[in-house]
């Protein structure tokens, strides 16, 4: 039997969230971002023969001595680590409690800025055009089908590229729609995430990557604004920053939040010791100072930290990310402890749970590393798995509280802007 408090919860709540849920699927219905069928048109044919280039140079290299399957993990780890010899890069599978050897992007970068071998920048760049291009292009295409396509889910092979096949016949309707000679993008907008805020999927505009002065593969720029109209751009990342300052009480990080842009441009000189040209937005100290900052204010650890530089390209070796999050946590002492303590307090309860300020609930449970320890004892233990569990749990309720905080209702209010836009558009 259902509770009638909880049932009465839920029905008023239901009367809040049903206005939101037809917006929403007015956005999926009609298409929310309108994509230019010349842009996309361009780079499908652009990536395709730069993949082939790529591909060609790595096969020339006399290491290799013939072509093999690069879409193959076996095949690519016989020939880095085996004629190659490259040493192999190992990551956890938390899965199956073991380390695997692994080929992925974080492990071509950390070998490449170990040995600036050039076939490993060649390498590279093939796995993000290679997925730009699947995730981010040959989805919201149709092409003319290949005889060598043995997968005949996927729209395009590696075959296709330099082949009569491949040919594009014209936009995948699953995903996109034409009106008024316009091409519509029609992702699938969903309302309850579990920190509050509006989340997106079919695909993930979340997720579109942003371009890399590195490597200059750009996909934003396949979004275009319809005559008459004008995409408008905010940076809504210091939200989360000034919200975790607030509600976890450090002056120090709110003031600098307050500050603007120069919040972590100023960090940067300060921990990197460098000017404020070297580390101005848009460089890449700036850029790894931005993913500390973040790293640290959500308890993420060294290791982790350390992959997502390089997957941006970013090589900060591992005892410098300890270093940095080691100079923020000094920095920011009294957002760790007061955020530390709020954590505590929540596993102690009978039935542990927070809530972000818009009243979300997140329910866990405790830790069975950390069922009969005392806070005091908690940060100075030589339990590793009790430090461990800890760390993750200061992530877990951290993130739900500031991230839902941040940006619930600021989703929602957007959503409601975008449908008015829609209605005078159609």
């Amino acid at each position: 039997m259902i509770p009638q408090e909880a049932l009465d919860r839920n029905l008023a709540l239901m009367n809040v969230i049903q206005p939101l849920g037809s917006i929403l699927d007015k956005m999926t219905d009609v298409g929310t971002a309108p994509i230019s069928e010349e842009v996309l048109r361009f780079k499908a044919r652009a990536w395709t023969n730069r993949i082939k280039e790529v591909r060609d140079t790595i096969y020339s290299d006399p290491r290799i001595g013939t072509r093999f399957n690069l879409n193959s993990n076996p095949q690519c780890k016989s020939v880095l680590y085996g004629k190659l010899r490259f040493p192999e890069v190992k990551r956890y599978d938390a899965a199956n409690r073991k380390e695997t050897v692994t080929v992925n992007q974080y492990a071509i970068n950390l070998l490449y800025y170990n040995t600036k071998d050039p076939l490993l920048r060649s390498w590279g760049l093939l796995q993000r055009l290679r997925h730009r291009k699947s995730n981010f292009v040959d989805k919201l295409l149709l092409y003319k089908p290949c005889p060598k396509c043995t997968d005949k889910s996927r729209w395009a092979c590696d075959h296709c590229a330099g082949s009569g096949y491949g040919e594009i016949l014209g936009p995948n309707p699953r995903y996109v729609s034409i009106r008024n000679g316009w091409w519509w993008l029609h992702p699938v907008y969903l309302q309850l995430a579990v920190t509050g805020r509006l989340n997106c999927l079919d695909p993930n505009l979340l997720q579109w990557p942003r371009n890399s002065v590195t490597w200059n593969i750009d996909c934003r720029d396949i979004f275009v604004a319809p005559p008459g109209k004008s995409f408008v751009l905010t940076d809504r990342s210091k939200a989360e920053r000034l919200v975790g300052a607030v509600i976890f009480n450090d002056p120090i990080m709110l003031a600098e939040v307050m500050s603007g842009s120069k919040a972590f441009s100023g960090l940067a000189q300060d921990c990197f010791g460098l000017t404020e040209a070297e580390c101005r937005k848009g460089t890449d100290w700036y850029t790894a100072m931005k993913t500390s900052a973040y790293s640290d204010q959500y308890f993420v650890q060294a290791q982790t930290l350390h992959e997502y530089l390089m997957k941006q390209d970013i090589h900060l070796p591992l005892a410098e990310c300890k270093r940095v999050l080691s100079f923020l946590a000094d920095r920011y002492a009294a957002y760790k402890a007061n955020a530390e303590q709020f954590v505590w307090e929540k596993l102690r309860m009978p039935r542990p749970h927070t809530r972000n300020l818009h009243g979300r609930l997140f329910r866990f449970e405790m830790p069975i590393e950390l069922s009969e320890m005392e806070f005091r004892t908690v940060k100075y233990t030589r339990n590793a798995k009790a430090r461990a569990a800890f760390a993750e749990m200061c992530r877990k309720i951290v993130s739900f509280v500031i991230q839902g905080s941040a940006t619930g209702d600021d989703c929602q209010l957007t959503a409601l802007k975008i449908v008015d836009e829609l209605d005078q558009i159609t």
